[in-house]
């Protein structure tokens, strides 16, 4: 009796729709409008093909809820986004860019923990803007800060996170402007009256095949040189079909650090670009380390000073000093044949690579 029941009881719960039929109803969303009557009779379908868990399935139902602004599938969306964070790192991350993009699209609130857990290169500038996005300023900040804490030196949304904590004064940028990363110093050997130079190209293009949904990226835009640090811009962009030039335009990440330095110090405080750089005439390998150090000892006292500068608004500990590497890239121009240079030992606070 209590078997015939509970059989009964099963067969009266809802089942969740077959895959096929879920697959169905999503070409009826892709190729519909809303007040079509194939499009509204699939749309119901939605929420199961969020819970399904199936990658094929997700990106196409959130695509269609953020493109139409179907703000009823927030809380599905906030959940959803919950189980791709917790997926292992060398899962797809389409399904959780996908579901994070539908959410920035419908104005939701999305906790920065989600947002970071899985932010990538390739959807750092996504997460920049939901994180920016938080309406309350502490909450917004925190969320940058921990954006900056991923270390994607390489794309401009760290940089945006970056100066939107170097407008507030936060600590937190000021602690990655100094100490993130080693201070680089350009360092030429040349023959006595010698030139050299030295450039790098880099250029390829990628193509990829026609898919649904199309890949989401969102293409933060620095202030330019001279523009207000504030006039930060972003773009959502779709890319559907067709190659894209990957060719590289390397952020200039020193300069930037200078430039933010100067928003926060007086100018004459902050070294130039051009004060990292050397060029050192080669007369014998004693003389070379001889200069070179006296250029790194150069280099590290201004940016010491720095330090004090900050230590003196309680923006840093005074002790940080210690914290501060620098790495010598030394670039030997001379002819083949040339004398040896010397024999450079790297040490914890500084780092020499001969190129």
């Amino acid at each position: 009796m209590w078997l015939e029941l509970a059989t009964s009881a099963l067969c009266a719960l809802p089942q969740a729709p077959a895959r096929g039929q879920l697959v169905a109803d999503l070409a009826a969303l892709r190729h519909g409008v809303p007040g079509q009557a194939a499009f509204d009779a699939a749309a119901p379908s939605l929420g199961a093909m969020l819970e399904s868990g199936d990658d094929a399935l997700i990106p196409g139902a959130a695509y269609v809820i953020g493109a139409h602004g179907f703000d009823g599938y927030a809380n599905l969306l906030l959940a959803t986004l919950q189980r791709e964070a917790q997926r292992e790192a060398s899962a797809p991350l389409r399904s959780f860019t996908h579901v994070l993009d539908a959410l920035v699209r419908l104005e939701v609130e999305v906790p920065a923990e989600l947002v970071l857990a899985r932010t990538r290169a390739e959807n750092a500038g996504l997460a920049y803007v939901a994180l920016a996005s938080r309406a309350d300023a502490a909450r917004a900040l925190d969320g940058l800060s921990g954006l900056v804490c991923l270390g994607l030196r390489d794309e401009p949304a760290h940089w945006a996170a970056l100066i939107e904590l170097t407008l507030a004064r936060d600590p937190r940028g000021v602690d990655e402007l100094l100490f993130g990363q080693s201070w680089v110093l350009e360092v030429e050997v040349q023959e006595r009256g010698g030139y050299g130079a030295s450039h790098t190209f880099s250029s390829g293009f990628a193509c990829s095949l026609s898919r649904w949904p199309p890949a989401v990226n969102y293409r933060v835009v620095l202030p330019p040189a001279g523009a207000q640090l504030d006039s930060i811009e972003f773009t959502r962009v779709e890319v559907a079909r067709g190659c894209r030039s990957t060719s590289t335009n390397s952020l200039d990440q020193q300069g930037w650090r200078l430039r933010l330095l100067r928003e926060l110090l007086a100018e004459s405080v902050v070294p130039t670009a051009s004060d990292f750089d050397a060029r050192i005439e080669f007369e014998h390998a004693e003389q070379v380390r001889r200069d070179l150090e006296a250029h790194v000892a150069t280099v590290r006292a201004r940016l010491e000073s720095i330090v004090d500068t900050f230590a003196t608004d309680k923006l840093v500990d005074p002790a940080a000093k210690s914290r501060l590497r620098l790495h010598v890239k030394l670039r030997d121009h001379r002819t083949a044949g040339a004398p040896p240079l010397p024999q450079l030992r790297s040490r914890a606070d500084v780092t020499f690579e001969l190129r």
